[in-house]
């Protein structure tokens, strides 16, 4: 599946409502979703999928796109909603969800999102063993030429972000590179505190148990002015490699973290009453 496009709203080549989604040594390059005010699964895009398997695939430069004020961009490789499936030995790299708005002289403020830069969960459960995940970002930029306008860019989850109660199981994962960007004509606003928040993984309302997986180089940071109507904003990320928010409790064994960064967090942020478990 090699540059395939989708204008719609998900699924750059594979789009699936119901049903089973198996691949085997399947090889997904260049896929896009543009999907304007909403962009979500660069390459694939389920809904009410279960028991599939994607064993010795890869994913390569894949994005997620929106260019509109308040856009949001959603998996850069695949989103999942209400979903289950098990991936094995696969490898996602230079992937993208990417969120860019601009604007002057508007008449009210406005927020553009980047979530999971090569996966996005809501309500749904990954079974991840053997994968790696590879420079994958997830970037969020707004631009704002009026005045009294406030524009906010958010990123969630440079590899994978995790919302609606959904779970992520993994085994022997490797997470490099990975970053969650954001940049932001107001990156203080007083609804959204933080700008970038998991370089690697970002948890909302989620859990899941990961095992013997590495976390290197992956790093969650915001940019914006230095002084806003809120306060102070200097490199505003959060959680190097991970974040932790809404009472997430995943547990983490025999897991390393190595030459992460953040502004708060270098390896991981927890708050929001969240509860990990590591050893």
């Amino acid at each position: 599946f090699t540059s395939n496009r989708c204008t719609g709203t998900g699924g750059g080549a594979i789009w699936q409502l119901d049903g089973t989604l198996d691949l085997t040594r399947s090889e997904f390059t260049s896929n896009l979703c543009d999907g304007g005010s909403r962009s979500a699964g660069g390459s694939i895009y389920l809904t009410n999928v279960t028991g599939g398997e994607w064993d010795g695939c890869s994913f390569r430069d894949s994005q997620c796109r929106t260019t509109n004020r308040s856009g949001v961009s959603e998996g850069g490789d695949a989103y999942f909603y209400n979903s289950s499936l098990f991936l094995n030995g696969s490898e996602f790299e230079d992937s993208q969800a990417y969120s860019f708005g601009s604007g002057n002289s508007l008449s009210e403020d406005f927020t553009n999102r980047a979530r999971g830069g090569s996966l996005r969960l809501v309500a749904s459960s990954l079974q991840v063993r053997s994968c790696t995940f590879t420079s994958s970002n997830a970037y969020a930029k707004v631009n704002v030429e009026g005045v009294n306008r406030d524009g906010v860019a958010l990123s969630r989850g440079g590899a994978i972000s995790l919302a609606v109660g959904s779970s992520i199981f993994s085994s022997d994962s490797l997470f490099q590179s990975c970053v969650a960007e954001a940049i932001s004509q107001d990156c203080c606003s007083a609804a959204s505190p933080f700008c970038s928040l998991g370089g690697a993984l970002e948890y909302s309302a989620s859990t899941g148990f990961l095992e013997a997986s590495e976390f290197k180089d992956c790093d969650s940071f915001g940019s914006g002015p230095l002084t806003t109507p809120y306060g102070a904003c200097v490199r505003n990320g959060n959680g190097g490699a991970l974040y932790f928010g809404d009472l997430s409790s995943p547990n983490f064994l025999n897991c390393t973290f190595t030459n992460c960064d953040a502004y708060q967090g270098g390896a991981a942020h927890l708050q929001d009453r969240s509860s990990p478990y590591f050893t």
